[in-house]
């Protein structure tokens, strides 16, 4: 065996520090800077992928102010990240839909 178990995140592999306390949020995969408690989402929608496979869960969190988001930056998977107030077409026929819907006051699920 070559890490203790839980030491490395499931889903990319990117190691935790050795100190991190449980649960554990890994930083490799946030991409936006933008944290939240768990308590704090709110289901919005569920779909499945156009090409199967993948089930996509798409939650929402209480407002915030523009002075307390994070600045927006690069990162591997993303060239910045924008406040939108009308629908745009986003980079998946899916995530475009439900940001449309989340526009339009539609109910979540």
């Amino acid at each position: 065996m070559t890490g203790a178990p839980y030491s490395h995140c499931s889903y990319c592999g990117a190691a935790y520090p050795a100190e991190a306390g449980w649960p554990r949020v890994c930083a490799a995969c946030e991409e936006t800077g933008l944290l939240a408690e768990a308590g704090q989402a709110r289901l919005f929608a569920v779909h499945g992928a156009p090409a199967g496979g993948t089930m996509m869960v798409f939650g929402v969190l209480p407002e915030r102010a523009a002075e307390d988001l994070p600045p927006s930056a690069p990162t591997e998977e993303a060239t910045e990240w924008l406040v939108v107030t009308e629908p745009v077409e986003l980079a998946f026929s899916t995530h475009t839909r439900v940001l449309a819907d989340f526009l339009a006051g539609r109910p979540p699920v």
